[in-house]
């Protein structure tokens, strides 16, 4: 995997993240371990003079790249939606505070 994917990759890794969201981390993790490979086999494939075999690689890279947006897409969403669960829960833990203090 290329260096930045590979750092981007890890400092999300260390992040707590929910259960939907490790599925969909999965998910997206392989398919940019499988855009990077791609993308080796892609200049390969140009350097060896295939040419045709590397047409067929990019149309792959592409359908790829369309996938991982997607998913890229779903994962945000999830993280979202998991951040305002947590923000609810902590209004409410403060509220329940407030009210002990009032007690």
């Amino acid at each position: 995997m290329e260096k930045n994917i590979k750092n981007n990759v890890n400092a999300y890794e260390k992040l707590p993240i929910g259960d939907k969201e490790k599925q969909l981390w999965l998910i997206l993790k392989k398919q940019l371990q499988k855009y990077s490979i791609l993308r080796e086999d892609i200049a390969k494939s140009i350097d060896a003079g295939k040419f045709d075999e590397a047409i067929n690689q990019l149309k792959q890279i592409t359908y790829l790249k369309n996938s991982v947006t997607d998913n890229l897409d779903k994962l945000i969403a999830a993280n979202i939606k998991d951040a305002e669960t947590k923000m609810q829960l902590l209004k409410q833990l403060e509220q329940a505070n407030m009210v002990r203090a009032l007690l």
